[in-house]
């Protein structure tokens, strides 16, 4: 504190914690990126200063789900079945069911996910790269289909995608692997095909 002035003096944890506009601009200068993660990195460091983490609820989730998809679907629908999925490390993943009109299948009942980043997570994780990722991957491993992309976080508090429900582990039970996921892990020959 500056006795004279009775002015406290911003410490580094103050701008860390609410970065002012030339500080974020300082870090993109210094540590350039391709755009998506330059924007993701911005958004994360604008929302910062803003209200504390809370939690998301079922219930508020299945209203984002319920508001997009209203402008998403031509016709009815229902949700169903909403769940919390456990795992995806710092990801909030909601399962449901939807029933609807498939413009291309017809009438469907859809076991899907909807995956978005915390608000405070401690990685910040593309939902755009995640889903030209499968997009591109569809067909030639067995990746969960797309459905819908909410990139700025339009609907849903943070940017989110919603894909269908794939069964299965992350770590097989033959696995001989202490590790299950990370650096370091081998599944083997026989896994691997």
């Amino acid at each position: 504190m500056n006795a004279t002035a009775g002015i406290v003096a911003p410490t580094e944890f103050d701008i860390l914690d609410n970065p002012p506009a030339e500080f974020i601009e300082e870090m993109r200068r210094r540590f350039p990126t391709e755009r998506e993660t330059d924007e993701l990195l911005v958004r994360k460091l604008q929302r910062r200063g803003g209200p504390p983490y809370r939690r998301a609820t079922l219930e508020t989730l299945s209203g984002c789900l319920t508001r997009m998809l209203a402008e998403k679907i031509e016709g009815e629908f229902e949700v169903s079945e909403q769940t919390w999925f456990t795992g995806g490390v710092s990801k909030i993943q909601m399962g449901f069911t939807l029933r609807w009109n498939d413009p291309v299948r017809g009438p469907a009942r859809d076991r899907l996910v909807v995956r978005m980043d915390p608000s405070e997570s401690s990685n910040t994780t593309s939902r755009v790269r995640e889903y030209e990722l499968l997009g591109a991957f569809d067909g030639v491993v067995p990746v969960p289909r797309v459905f819908w992309l909410d990139p700025d976080g339009r609907w849903f508090p943070e940017p989110a995608l919603i894909d269908s429900f794939s069964s299965g582990v992350a770590k097989p039970m033959q696995f001989s692997n202490k590790r299950g996921t990370g650096r370091g892990i081998d599944f083997g020959p026989d896994l691997r095909r």
